[in-house]
């Protein structure tokens, strides 16, 4: 086990107050290598004396302090009696700097605890925000909320939030950090929920204003399933499609399916607009998503992009019914299985689907062994991992670069329909993970 590195200190405000409720994290100095975790903490946010205590493994970081990201309708900054406003403070990086790059390296030293180290939260130059209006409502009424993600990209928009909507149809958010944002509006009145397409923007250095969301109806999805060898004219054994929302969803998107019917047909009512991945269940040992089509286009990875549909669309699916199958053992460095019921064997063609169930996770058994079933033509790569390292990296962003990391060092094959492979495999560690590939 690797030996731990503590970091605490606390975060004040520009006099020297303490703040609480604060978010740390640390940064790596080196370009690609995963902060790392290695024991949970119910809360890492600072106490109500401004102080934070961090375990992480030994290693070079930055360490920021991170404020919530926004302020909603109803929590605009206090305005005083002079005319100013309560300070409005910038994510900011050891000892109070808002860019990492002058920020100051602390070194983590394994069974040691670095203390001291106090942030001094660095004060925004510019107030950010992004307002707009809501329309679409039901017999002209307004209520409900806007919801927010933000994130360093527009790939990795993970934390969220959401605000209330005014009589006027107006919302805003303030206090804003800069960075990528999403929005999108939810409106519910227990019979039907509406929901807006969601926009997306970069906060620099200025306000964005004059949003429009406009309420939409719940979309349909309908189509037809054929399993590729079944005869033609017979019934369809009873099977379920199933939408599973994308990544990090906004606005509670949730699982949702409809049975097919005997003649193959299928109808899914009250989606909100989003990107599915389709599942058919059941599919039969050795059955797969073969082919996907959405309104007549052909959709890869079995995703259906309802995003931007108007009020519904047509999907036909295709199932396959001899997939590859491949089997073997989970190995340690030394060659010897690994009897830990723990660990995951993923099978994947792109490492950002990874960990939204574009692999084909399985836990090993006690003995090390694995098999994975139904498997569509194409070239992937497989690995295992111990799944709390993964739960140990600090932040969702960390948790995607390892995914990635161990992805490029899993072995890459190529299966055709039908195929029976035996195949041992070593677990990827972290370690090997953040090593520099051999030349």
């Amino acid at each position: 086990m690797t030996p731990r590195a503590v970091i605490s200190g606390r975060v004040v405000d520009e006099a020297g107050d303490p703040v609480e409720s604060v978010g740390v994290q640390t940064v790596p100095v080196t370009p690609g290598s995963s902060p790392i975790i290695l024991s949970q903490i119910p809360n890492l946010a600072t106490d109500d004396r401004g102080e934070f205590r961090l375990v992480v493994a030994p290693g070079k970081y930055y360490v920021q302090a991170t404020l919530r990201s926004f302020r909603g309708v109803q929590e605009r900054p206090e305005m005083r009696s002079d005319g100013t406003s309560e300070a409005v403070y910038s994510n900011t990086f050891y000892p109070s700097a808002v860019r990492k790059e002058r920020g100051t390296v602390v070194e983590a030293v394994a069974g040691k605890d670095v203390g001291g180290i106090e942030i001094r939260l660095a004060r925004q130059q510019q107030a950010l925000s992004i307002s707009g209006v809501v329309s679409g409502f039901p017999e002209g009424l307004a209520r409900g909320y806007v919801m927010m993600q933000s994130g360093e990209s527009a790939q990795r928009m993970f934390s969220g939030g959401g605000t209330g909507i005014g009589a006027d149809g107006k919302f805003r958010f303030d206090g804003l950090q800069p960075g990528f944002y999403r929005v999108m509006a939810q409106n519910n009145d227990g019979k039907t929920r509406l929901m807006s397409r969601s926009m997306e923007f970069q906060l620099e250095n200025s306000e964005i204003a004059n949003v429009e969301l406009v309420l939409l109806p719940p979309l349909e999805l309908s189509g037809s399933v054929k399993m590729e060898g079944e005869e033609a004219g017979a019934a369809a054994p009873k099977r379920t499609v199933r939408l599973e929302p994308m990544g990090y969803s906004m606005g509670n998107l949730a699982a949702t399916g409809g049975e097919v019917d005997g003649k193959g047909a299928f109808r899914i009512g009250n989606i909100a607009p989003g990107k599915y991945r389709v599942r058919v269940e059941p599919l039969g040992e050795n059955g797969y998503l073969k082919a996907l089509e959405i309104d007549g286009v052909a959709a890869a990875k079995g995703i259906a992009d309802l995003s931007q549909a108007a009020r519904g669309a047509s999907a036909k699916v295709t199932l396959g019914s001899n997939g590859a199958r491949i089997s073997g053992r989970v190995l340690d460095s030394d060659g010897e299985p690994i009897e830990n019921s723990m660990l995951m064997v993923f099978l994947a063609s792109d490492p950002d689907d990874i960990p939204f169930s574009g692999g084909v996770p399985e836990h090993a058994g006690p003995d090390g062994k694995y098999i994975l079933k139904g498997v569509a033509p194409g070239k992937y790569r497989l690995f295992a991992v111990d799944p709390f390292q993964i739960s140990g990296a600090a932040g969702a962003d960390a948790g995607l670069e390892t995914f990635k990391k161990m992805f490029e060092r899993g072995e890459e094959i190529e299966f055709k329909d039908g195929d029976r492979i035996v195949k041992d495999l070593k677990s990827v560690s972290l370690e090997d993970a953040n090593a520099k590939p051999k030349q």
